[in-house]
């Protein structure tokens, strides 16, 4: 009896372990299927709710184009064929530039059902949901006509209300889901309501719960007889006649445009000013005439064919140099075109200019000669194939300047200063935006390199501290001895500030040599060589307190002797004068003086007397009258012995005053060197 007891007992746990095992398999089948069902009935009730939303957004832009009285550009009826029959299913209407479709006819869409919770617009412009008017208005309030503004990105209005779903808190229990909407002004969603009740969500083919519909703004869109316009009417009762136009006008720019991310043309760049950029369009034939309002400084003519398509051009023609101070460099175009009875469209593009920094020089002694243009005839800057050009641009940064870069021309480079330096512009340089309202400093060198060299004071790294300096002799005796500079040698130091457009900056460059004429007067007598025996060849003249470097902000420094040899001097054996014409980088100091030397051996000494505290400046003139007598000048009242004249070029004024004449041995500077070294 006891193993069958056992046995028994046995039996029962396995028979009940089968049963659980029986109840086990069905509830997690039942659970699956819930599972799936329920991720079903959510993926439907996201697409519904992204279709709910698109579909209010859409109807708060009709009922804001339908506001703005816009004109038809488009009427096409959308007909299908089924069962071999044709059935117009609605109209495509372009409002402006706003495309939509408005479905009616014998299969066009039911209507709500009339327990089903919609979404409208007032006749006041204020939302409807579920047939209840709310204080969340669709539109704001209209106010006064603005300037036109660039396009914005698409987004949802920041009064358009947002459809969701979800669970209702209360009920934790209750696994379904609930309509519900939230406005911009609201922090937290509320449930939709029908008769006091929450509205159960469901997709767009759910057996249960009620889909959330947008009520139609339109009712019916008819088209006048004639064809000239078409009445959109409203649900609400009103009523919007629209003129329909009878022309055609679009822009195709092509690859001359750039793509916006929607693929649509967005912008023409345009390289330089002046530059004209042709652009083909498509029209109608009746287009008569196209108008075309563009951002200041821009231009544009248009080619009208009523026949040939292929001569249809709109010219655009960005702002000229002169024109960039006042010119707006990026902005929107529109271009509208007419017909014979005023009909218009207009089509927009934008457009852009790139900036840049325009750089040109202009030199003229004189001062009263106003700043022109490099081309102008007052320019007297001058320059050969052997020329050199340095621009060096420095930027304030913690109130320094630092170097930000250096441009070369001329000789030794890739860049010609033939034509460009008669050029308007003549050189041009890109910008960055991020430099706008920065202070720049620029040195500007233009000299021969085979006479003039480029250095820093040392220690001092700034605009101020970079130099010219002419090339020197190598002396047996180890002193400093300077060649002659070329006459036509410039530095210029300039400042500006980049700003929000174009710079068009033009300089004017100063001369940084001074010239000294000498008209030696009965040469050979003077120099106590038989006038038989006299070779000008073996004359050197040498002039001392000159300046051995020039900053561009015309700093002198270090007194050195410059010495003239006889590829400077000409001389006339008839009237026995010798004439030198040589230049420095100017005075250093105002005691001057003239050694005469006649083959390396000292002869005479010149120095100004009641000049002799004027200092020579780059740019000026001196003109020494030595072992001469006589009126500097017609009418002076008055004559002078080894007379000078210095002339201050700028102002265009000479002051002439007398000269004296030494020998080595009496000068009232001491007559260094006595004899001239080997110069090479």
């Amino acid at each position: 009896m006891k193993r069958k007891k056992t046995i028994f007992v046995i039996e029962s746990l396995l028979g009940l372990l089968i049963l659980v095992t029986a109840c086990h398999k069905e509830d997690i089948s039942t659970l699956y299927s819930r599972q799936y069902q329920l991720s079903a009935e959510i993926t439907g009730i996201n697409a519904e709710i992204l279709r709910i939303n698109n579909e209010i957004v859409e109807l708060k832009n009709l009922y804001t184009i339908l506001a703005n009285k816009p004109t038809v550009t488009g009427f096409d009826y959308r007909i299908v064929e089924n069962n071999g029959q044709k059935d117009t299913i609605g109209v495509d209407i372009t409002l402006d530039t706003y495309k939509f479709f408005i479905p009616y006819g014998r299969d066009g869409k039911n209507g709500t059902d009339g327990r089903s919770p919609v979404v409208g617009i007032s006749d006041d412009g204020y939302w409807i949901i579920n047939g209840v008017k709310t204080q969340d208005k669709a539109l704001g309030d209209k106010g006064d006509k603005g300037d036109k503004g660039d396009p914005g990105k698409d987004g949802i209005n920041g009064d358009t209300p947002l459809i969701s779903a979800a669970k209702d808190p209360d009920n934790p229990a209750d696994e379904n889901y609930y309509w519900t909407i939230k406005y911009p002004k609201e922090n937290n969603y509320t449930f939709i309501l029908d008769g006091g009740q929450k509205i159960k969500a469901t997709g767009p083919k759910g057996d249960k719960g009620e889909t959330l519909s947008v009520d139609p703004i339109i009712e019916s869109v008819v088209k006048a007889d004639d064809g000239t316009s078409i009445t959109i009417n409203l649900h609400d009762g009103t009523s919007y006649n629209i003129p329909l136009l009878g022309i055609n006008f679009k822009l195709k720019p092509g690859n001359l445009a750039l793509k916006d991310h929607n693929g649509v043309d967005s912008i023409i760049v345009f390289l330089r000013e002046g530059h004209t950029i042709s652009v083909p369009y498509t029209s109608s034939n009746n287009v008569e005439r196209i108008e075309a309002m563009l951002p200041a400084g821009w231009s544009a003519t248009a080619d009208i064919s009523p026949t040939d398509s292929t001569k249809r051009i709109i010219h655009i023609t960005s702002p000229r140099l002169m024109d960039l101070d006042r010119a707006q460099f990026e902005g929107g175009a529109t271009f509208i075109a007419f017909d014979q009875k005023g009909a218009s469209l207009t089509q927009y593009i934008k457009l852009k200019l790139n900036k840049y920094i325009y750089m040109s020089f202009f030199y003229n002694e004189l001062n009263a000669v106003e700043l022109n243009r490099p081309n102008s005839p007052f320019n007297e800057l001058k320059w050969t194939e052997n020329h050199h050009l340095l621009i060096e641009f420095y930027e304030l940064t913690n109130r320094q300047f630092e170097l930000k870069g250096r441009f070369p021309a001329g000789i030794n480079t890739n860049e010609p200063l033939t034509p460009s330096l008669s050029d308007y512009p003549s050189f041009i340089f890109n910008k960055a935006d991020k430099d706008v309202d920065k202070q720049f400093k620029i040195n500007a060198f233009l000299f021969r390199p085979d006479s003039v060299n480029l250095s820093n004071i040392s220690g001092n790294d700034s605009p101020d501290g970079r130099v010219i300096f002419a090339n020197q002799y190598t002396a047996s005796d180890n002193e400093i001895y300077m060649r002659p500079v070329p006459y036509d040698t410039y530095i210029v130091q300039y400042s500006y500030s980049l700003n929000n457009g174009s710079n068009n900056e033009l300089i004017r460059i100063r001369r940084a040599a001074t010239k000294y004429k000498v008209h030696l007067f009965k040469a050979s007598e003077f120099l106590g060589i038989d006038k038989d025996d006299f070779d000008y060849k073996k004359v050197t003249i040498l002039l001392t307190q000159q300046s051995q470097l020039l900053s561009a902000v015309y700093k002198a420094y270090n007194r050195v002797p410059y010495v003239a040899q006889g590829n400077t001097m000409t001389y006339d054996p008839v009237t026995d004068q010798l004439e030198c014409v040589f230049c420095t980088l100017g005075a250093a100091n105002s005691s001057i003086g003239l050694n005469f030397y006649y083959d390396k051996e000292g002869k005479k000494r010149w120095e100004p007397s009641s000049l002799a505290s004027v200092l020579l400046r780059p740019d000026w003139e001196a003109n020494m009258y030595v072992n001469h007598s006589g009126e500097p000048f017609p009418g002076a009242g008055s004559s002078y012995d080894n007379y000078v004249g210095y002339t201050n070029n700028g102002e265009g004024n000479t002051r002439y005053g007398g000269g004296r004449v030494y020998t080595p041995e009496n000068s009232s500077q001491q007559f260094v060197p006595r004899t001239l070294p080997d110069l090479k």
